[in-house]
């Protein structure tokens, strides 16, 4: 009766050892997968990184404007209020008179038409 006890006991940890053994073989094969993954997408990123720095580059963004018959701008100019604007070179305003008829209508508070809202 021993003997059978011991055999089966022994053919029970047998069993119990070949299971995680297997178990541990499909957890190590899914590790592997994974790694091959990450190196697929890591090789993707730095692939799409290099293409966003040749898209991003100066002399591909002129290039391209100059194809669709894009200009430089010509200098800029900072506006103060209550000074008259006057037109430069390739440049008009909609009306001088404007700008100063809705400084006329402005009321103490800075707002137009004098209701303060």
């Amino acid at each position: 009766m021993l003997a059978v006890l011991s055999g089966m006991m022994f053919f029970a940890v047998l069993f119990g050892a070949v299971t995680i053994q297997a178990q541990r073989i499909e957890g190590q094969r899914q590790i592997d997968q994974l790694d091959r993954d990450i190196a697929e997408q890591s090789d993707l990123h730095r692939s799409l990184r290099a293409q966003v720095a040749v898209s991003e580059s100066p002399e591909r963004i002129m290039a391209e404007a100059q194809k669709l018959d894009m200009v430089e701008p010509g200098p800029v100019a900072p506006l103060v209020a209550g000074t008259p604007i006057t037109p430069t070179s390739g440049s008009a305003p909609a009306s001088t008179t404007e700008a100063s008829d809705t400084s006329r209508s402005s009321d103490s508070t800075g707002t137009a038409g004098g209701s303060g809202r």
